[in-house]
C-alpha cells in the first residue's frame, strides 16, 4: 500500500492488473451539541480542514482550536471544539419605579410587587434567578429608600443583574 497526492493505493488490484486508488477518509466528523456547525472543504476525505461554528449567542472556550484537519494516515488532527452559551440572561419585563405609601399613623408599610421576568438564549430550563438585595415582596418595611436587586444566572454561570432604587 503506497499513497499518491490525496489517495491511498493497493498496487495491484486482484487479477486485474490496474492501480486501486481510494481517497483517504477521517470519518465524518459529527456536531458535539445543537449549537455547532461544521464546514470542511472537502467532506471528511484527506487533506479537509473543518471549520466549527456556533450558533450566535454561543462560542468555542478560550484554548480550543475551531479547525481540524484530516491527515495522510486518516485521522483527524485537533480536539473537538465544542461551542458553549456565552451570552448572559437578559430582564425583558420589569417594574420601572415602586413607590409605597404608609399609613398617617404608622412608620412601616407593606410592600408588592411582581418579580423582574428573565430569558436566556439557551432556554429558561437552565437559567435561576433571585433576589440578592433589598426587601422581598410581602415584606414590612420601615419607610425609606430601598435599593432592589435581582440577579439570573444560566448553566454556563453567565449572570445578568437589574437594580431599582
Amino acid at each position: 500500500m503506497f499513497t499518491i497526492g490525496n489517495l491511498e493505493c493497493i498496487s495491484w488490484y486482484y487479477a486485474i492488473s490496474k492501480l486501486l486508488c481510494l481517497a483517504i477518509d477521517c470519518g465524518r466528523l459529527i456536531p458535539g451539541n445543537v449549537y455547532t456547525s461544521i464546514h470542511c472543504t472537502d467532506e471528511y476525505h484527506f487533506p479537509s480542514k473543518c471549520h466549527f461554528s456556533c450558533t450566535n449567542g454561543f462560542g468555542v472556550l478560550p484554548g480550543h482550536s475551531r479547525v481540524r484537519t484530516c491527515d495522510a494516515n486518516g485521522k483527524w488532527v485537533g480536539q473537538e471544539p465544542l461551542c458553549r452559551d456565552i451570552t448572559p440572561p437578559q430582564y425583558t419585563q420589569c417594574p420601572s419605579l415602586l413607590v409605597f405609601y404608609a399609613d398617617k399613623s404608622t412608620d412601616v408599610t407593606k410592600v408588592n410587587w411582581q418579580n423582574p421576568v428573565h430569558s436566556d438564549n439557551a432556554g429558561l430550563g437552565s437559567t435561576s434567578a433571585r433576589l440578592v438585595q433589598g426587601p422581598s415582596p410581602g415584606s414590612v418595611v420601615r419607610v425609606g429608600e430601598y435599593m432592589v436587586v435581582y440577579q439570573a444566572w444560566d448553566s454556563e454561570n453567565n449572570t445578568a443583574s437589574w437594580r431599582l432604587s
